[in-house]
């Protein structure tokens, strides 16, 4: 695997909740009364309620992406931008350094110290997709639109920090190589990632300069889209963290993707769907997205292969990164579902007659 990747797996911050109220209130100035730490990948995020009942998130950023201090600016440029723009973001809150980000240390695993930036932003209330007991048809559609019209809104804004090389940026996805020594040659599993790289090489890298690019969200998935009471419309979108530079239609085919792995992982919870529940989720949000956000001729051509292209991510990192981190069950929510969402989408969207609309 990338050694940038290697490092953000050695360097996930290790926290104790008492730890971060004393880092709270020393940076902050905020006296947290209750404090949970949430599921995370690289970085770690707690839940806190201060003594005036405002709901905030601390996050704290593995070691690597801390010392990128100019992507970190990036991130908190975008989410005023947002906020401006009247999207429900998690909003930082400024330190008592004047920034809104600071630094606290902590000890790795080794005893050795390291720094990790830190922010403070508004807890967005409201339920998580993946925590809704009902996926319809409908709420596809409008989760699609509420990615278009966010994407309407990335397309005017940019940053020099989220011009980076990125192991989750689809323009990097032949970068994935390097992970499948870890895994069985022969096997099924890297027979399936082999295809879309081929397919990938052939079809993408001869247009990859003409897709119109843009900073994108980069982690449309149901662990980041929160709904409102009724669970019928988004109300924000949280986790920028992985937010890069890139081809606009990315932001759509990662959406895609993880909206396959949602319905194949929790199968139960589709609700008027007619037949094949995940590819139909996809379509939905597809219809969705495109009635707001018109696409190119080139972008419907990769679409769905970008979308098999952020399968194989998540399916390959993150079992690896499982394998580093076995304790931490977050690492297998995506991952190993992943895996069979790769093999509907292939089937699906790579069969020689499909096109997308």
């Amino acid at each position: 695997m990338s050694q940038e990747e290697k490092e953000r797996k050695t360097a996930k911050p290790r926290l104790t909740e008492q730890t971060v109220e004393n880092a709270v209130k020393d940076l902050f100035q905020i006296k947290a009364i209750k404090t949970n730490q949430l599921d995370s990948y690289d970085d770690a995020n707690f839940y806190i309620r201060d003594e005036q009942q405002n709901e905030h998130v601390f996050k704290i950023y593995n070691g690597f992406d801390s010392r990128n201090h100019q992507l970190i600016d990036a991130v908190v440029s975008l989410l005023d931008y947002l906020t401006q723009n009247g999207f429900a973001v998690p909003k930082p809150k400024q330190a008592n350094n004047g920034k809104l980000w600071a630094t606290i240390e902590a000890e790795k695993e080794d005893s050795t110290k390291i720094s990790h930036v830190v922010l403070l932003v508004k807890w967005i209330p409201g339920s998580l997709v993946c925590d809704s007991q009902s996926l319809t048809p409908n709420l596809y559609r409008r989760m699609g639109y509420y990615l278009a019209t966010l994407r309407k809104s990335l397309d005017n804004f940019d940053h020099e920090g989220f011009h980076r090389v990125h192991q989750w940026d689809l323009q990097q996805f032949l970068g994935l190589e390097t992970f499948l020594s870890h895994f069985d040659q022969e096997g099924e599993k890297v027979q399936l990632v082999q295809r879309v790289m081929n397919e990938y090489k052939s079809k993408v890298v001869p247009i990859k300069d003409v897709l119109r690019k843009g900073v994108l969200q980069n982690d449309f998935n149901d662990s980041n889209i929160i709904l409102d009471d009724k669970n019928e419309e988004v109300r924000g979108v949280i986790d920028f963290g992985d937010a890069v530079y890139s081809w606009r239609i990315a932001d759509l085919a990662i959406a895609l993707a993880y909206s396959i792995v949602t319905l194949v992982t929790k199968p139960e919870k589709a609700s008027g769907f007619v037949n094949n529940a995940p590819i139909e989720a996809a379509l939905c949000f597809y219809n969705g997205f495109t009635n707001e956000y018109q696409l190119e001729e080139n972008e419907k051509s990769v679409i769905g292969l970008l979308c098999c292209a952020r399968l194989c991510n998540s399916a390959i990192v993150g079992s690896y990164s499982a394998m580093m981190d076995p304790s931490n069950l977050y690492l297998n929510k995506h991952s190993q579902p992943a895996w069979i969402a790769l093999k509907l989408a292939i089937e699906t969207f790579l069969a020689p007659e499909y096109k997308f609309n």
